[in-house]
């Protein structure tokens, strides 16, 4: 993505105080994840953790 992405406590769902969680993020080549969180704070930094290692 060319642009800065926002973090999941940041989109609408998140302001409105509703959970993110279970989130199921898609990588490429093929790959996915299941992110179950206590928080949209802890679900955006492990999706974002798992992004950056290429996916699950």
């Amino acid at each position: 993505m060319g642009r800065a992405f926002p973090e999941a406590q940041m989109v609408l769902p998140g302001l409105a105080g509703i959970a993110n969680s279970p989130m199921a993020p898609a990588y490429d080549r093929d790959n996915t994840a299941i992110v179950e969180a206590v928080d949209n704070h802890a679900a955006g930094r492990i999706a974002r953790a798992a992004a950056r290692c290429g996916g699950a």
